[in-house]
């Protein structure tokens, strides 16, 4: 006959294993009397037991019953933990990049205040080989020489005039520029003898809004022909139009007049003094409209001839990608010599006395 077991019962809390506190672990041992004479016990102390149970994964699963829906709110806590800290990482890597950049520009770029510097003795002997080998010596530099040259400086690198068309270096603190067609120390346009000077060296005057404006311009002596004076913009700007008060004719010849734009401007030509337009030349780049022209004071019966032509435009300052050069060349070769020439970026308002801007001096 089979001998009868007796067997007890243990209950052995894990108290050691987080999450287990509700879980009871129930442990059934044989009774060592009924035992083999070789075997003296089987019996595992409360220590042993609690280590077992705690490798065993099958009775941890089989004994606690955890909710599936508390496992669920634990992965994703754990995913929204995630999505939250890549979302600081990438922040801070742009932030990061963004001011390491801004830095990296300041650095490289640094603002540069302009003021003007007269020609001195002996910068002119330094570089007195440079600037004959770059431009051609004529009559109007040795004008040119007399003035105020407006130099820009510089820190190893000449920003404002830092495009290709420029040939920009800093040389002792300014720039210099050997670009065709830009003059070595003002690196503004000096062309078929027009050598641009940052003021009014033509007597004339710009305003936008009643507020004076800067202004460019050139003048040299009238070899042959009409007198050609020229006026150009970039644009009006807020204006309405851009009016030329031209007055002071000395004689009764016919002058020539070129106005030039970028965009579309609304000029108003007014004349006194017995000033006398024989032809008006208008030069546009835009396509964006066509310039319109309005003539007052005319004191012959015979309009003006006006023509218009799709040009290159500049208003003698080149650094916001102006075209001074071509311009200055387009005139040239299809109207004729430059008499003068007088520009500003925005003005509804030029006026020139063609007496006192007579080149005849020169």
């Amino acid at each position: 006959m089979e001998e009868k077991r007796d067997y007890e019962e243990y209950s052995i809390p894990l108290k050691d294993s987080p999450g287990l506190h509700d879980c009871p672990q129930f442990v059934y041992s044989v009774d060592d009397g009924t035992l083999p004479s070789n075997i003296r016990s089987v019996f595992l102390t409360k220590v042993q037991l609690t280590r077992e149970y705690q490798r065993s994964r099958v009775c941890l699963e089989t004994c606690c019953n955890r909710p599936k829906d508390t496992d669920e709110k634990t992965r994703r806590k754990r995913k929204l933990w995630l999505i939250c800290g890549l979302v600081v990482v990438i922040t801070a890597f742009v932030t990061a990049f963004a001011v390491w950049e801004l830095l990296r520009k300041t650095s490289q770029n640094p603002p540069v205040q302009q003021w003007d510097m007269k020609e001195h003795a002996s910068d002119v002997q330094e570089h007195e080989e440079e600037r004959v080998s770059t431009q051609p010596i004529t009559k109007t530099q040795s004008v040119g020489d007399k003035m105020n040259f407006h130099r820009t400086p510089c820190r190893k690198i000449c920003w404002d005039f830092s495009a290709f068309k420029f040939r920009s270096k800093c040389l002792d603190g300014v720039c210099r520029c050997g670009g065709y067609g830009y003059n070595s120390d003002t690196c503004l346009p000096d062309i078929d003898g027009c050598m641009m000077q940052n003021d009014d060296v033509t007597h004339a005057q710009a305003s936008k809004n009643g507020e004076r404006m800067s202004l460019y311009s050139c003048k040299q002596k009238r070899l042959e022909g009409n007198a050609i004076h020229v006026f150009s913009v970039f644009g009006m700007g807020d204006s309405e139009g851009t009016v030329i008060e031209l007055k002071g004719a000395k004689n009764d010849e016919d002058i020539t007049l070129v106005l030039s734009s970028y965009q579309k401007v609304s000029w108003v030509v007014q004349l006194k003094d017995g000033v006398r337009i024989g032809k008006i030349i208008m030069m546009q780049t835009s396509s964006s409209g066509e310039s319109g022209l309005v003539l007052e004071g005319l004191k012959t019966l015979e309009n003006p001839t006006v023509m218009s032509y799709k040009r290159q435009s500049g208003y003698g300052d080149d650094r916001d990608g102006g075209h001074t050069v071509q311009l200055i060349q387009a005139i040239t070769q299809e109207v004729g010599q430059i008499t003068t020439f007088t520009g500003s970026k925005y003005a509804d308002y030029f006026s020139l006395n063609l007496a006192l801007s007579s080149t005849e001096s020169l």
